[in-house]
């Protein structure tokens, strides 16, 4: 009973208690501070570009190679039959997917308070 009295109390006078003034401008001069220093990168530019080398080579490689392939070697020869269903059943799931969608983005945008 007494602990909940010295709760109450600190409650009471420290859970309301007003930032200083001088608050705003201090939290405004370190965002600033933060803003002017400048941020450095994880990667090295000379790894990003190495990185950007590697990855055009290899595309352009394999873009080359499927020129040279005969398309024949990698189909199966697996024959399944499939009814006309599966695409009413494709447009019928790719319609509602994206009605709903945009509802939701619709709701979203209606029920988010602006800034």
């Amino acid at each position: 009973m007494q602990e909940d009295k010295k709760l109450q109390s600190l409650l009471s006078t420290y859970s309301m208690q007003e930032p200083s003034a001088e608050f705003d401008d201090k939290v405004m001069q370190r965002v600033a501070a933060l803003r002017r220093t400048q941020n450095t990168s994880l990667l090295s530019s000379l790894i990003k570009r190495l990185l950007l080398v590697i990855f055009i080579t290899v595309s352009v490689t394999l873009f080359i190679t499927t020129l040279f392939i005969q398309p024949k070697i990698f189909i199966p020869q697996i024959s399944i039959p499939l009814s006309y269903n599966i695409y009413t059943e494709l447009f019928s799931f790719f319609a509602a997917f994206w009605i709903v969608m945009f509802i939701n983005l619709w709701w979203n945008k209606r029920n988010t308070p602006a800034v």
